[in-house]
């Protein structure tokens, strides 16, 4: 049986990851191809604990602390879901994967720390996407996004801090060994912003 692709989009919230996700899951339904759609945080455990965090319920923690959860729910992740349907042969878009921590995780170290952290945690197991779709926005539409769908996101829904993380993305989405990464302009139209993604998956069609 053919292994399936697994497909990542990436970028700062407001940018549509999920929506995104769900219109490239509708497309690739029309050429027969199954396709499951995620995102993290995940549904499991972890991923629960770290929605509460984000939505005001439970403490913050440190931004270290943080991201090594997110860590620890990416390897529960792999496990319960992206691996499983991989293996199946399906297709997995992943809304948010680990590209996310490490543009994060630049706020205040170096990628490489947050690389070896995935390695210390996942080892092995560690599944990297066939292809990341970065979607990249100007911070104030970002914001204005984020307000308008009334999300409560404090912690990072700074333009100070989003600007930084924007760019950290840009500066992975330049890593020849972070795999194959395609910049999109999420600020473009959805029928323009779909058009790219589709024209970036069809090489693994």
């Amino acid at each position: 049986m053919t292994k399936g692709i697994f497909v990542a989009i990436e970028g700062v919230r407001g940018t549509g990851r999920r929506t995104l996700a769900d219109e490239i899951e509708l497309k690739l339904a029309e050429k027969g191809i199954y396709t499951v759609v995620t995102e993290e945080p995940s549904d499991g455990e972890i991923g629960r604990r770290i929605r509460k965090i984000l939505a005001g319920k439970s403490p913050m923690p440190t931004n270290s602390e943080f991201l090594k959860l997110s860590v620890k729910d990416r390897a529960e992740h792999i496990r319960r879901t992206i691996c499983p349907f991989i293996n199946l042969g399906h297709w997995v878009i992943s809304a948010g994967y680990w590209l996310s921590t490490l543009a994060y995780g630049m706020l205040e170290d170096s990628a490489e720390r947050y690389l070896q952290l995935h390695r210390d945690i996942i080892g092995e197991e560690m599944l990297y996407p066939h292809l990341t779709l970065l979607l990249d926005l100007e911070v104030d539409e970002a914001l204005g996004r984020i307000q308008k769908a009334g999300r409560q996101f404090d912690w990072f829904a700074k333009a100070e801090k989003l600007q930084k993380i924007r760019t950290n993305y840009l500066e992975l989405a330049n890593r020849p060994d972070l795999g194959r990464i395609v910049v999109i302009d999420a600020g473009a139209n959805k029928e323009a912003v779909l058009k790219s993604a589709i024209q970036s998956i069809r090489p693994l069609l």
